[in-house]
């Protein structure tokens, strides 16, 4: 149940909340889906200590 309020919030309220707060009117448009779309499984810690981002 909170996983399909998430997507809907995500997917039309938060756009249309980000168009009026931003005001402009594509700002918020392309977040749902780089979200949706960013790969779960990589490791971000990892990734970061192995670029050497964040020192552990």
């Amino acid at each position: 149940m909170i996983k399909g309020f998430y997507k809907f919030y995500f997917k039309n309220i938060l756009p249309l909340v980000g168009k009026m707060v931003s005001g402009h009117p594509m700002a918020y448009d392309y977040l749902p889906d780089s979200v949706e779309d960013f790969d779960k499984n990589v490791d971000l810690v990892k990734l970061f200590l192995g670029c050497r981002i964040f020192k552990s």
